[in-house]
């Protein structure tokens, strides 16, 4: 099966930290909603009765796919800059920037996909071709991220 491969761009709610566009892999796109219940102490049997607890946000993931051209020739100014939006944006400065920057992605077309606002917790890039000197040519990055309607910042 080929590869689709679509665009979509990491648009940070804050302006301190760049926008970064990149494509995916359509197949690896995936979004989990979970929901909080605890079993009724009180339940017995095959079907408990449940209590809701809490509200959750969705969890995405998705895999991102990083190739160099002529005009660039290594991938890792790009990788920088994805790993840039996972990382805090000013660890010195007022408590509302100690903390990675709230994102929008934006989507090739809108409305095409569900709206989603979040934070990164988790890249794992994957080194696929390397240069003889080392300049990385080729990358996959392992992307996660977590719905939130707000960040912030706890002691």
């Amino acid at each position: 099966m080929a590869t689709t491969l679509v665009q979509v761009t990491f648009d940070p709610v804050e302006n301190d930290v760049p926008a970064l566009t990149a494509s995916f892999d359509a197949a690896s796109l995936l979004v989990v909603k979970a929901v909080d219940w605890a079993r009724a102490p009180t339940s017995y049997g095959d079907a408990p009765e449940l209590n809701f607890s809490r509200g959750q946000g969705r969890r995405l993931s998705m895999r991102l796919h990083f190739e160099a051209t002529a005009r660039r020739p290594s991938v890792q100014p790009d990788l920088d800059a994805l790993v840039r939006l996972a990382m805090i944006i000013n660890p010195t400065g007022p408590e509302e920037k100690r903390r990675p920057p709230m994102l929008d992605l934006v989507w090739p077309a809108p409305g095409t996909l569900p709206a989603f606002r979040g934070a990164i917790d988790r890249v794992t890039v994957r080194y696929l071709i390397l240069l003889a000197d080392g300049t990385p040519t080729k990358a996959e990055v392992d992307l996660e991220m977590e719905e939130a309607s707000r960040l912030t910042f706890v002691r």
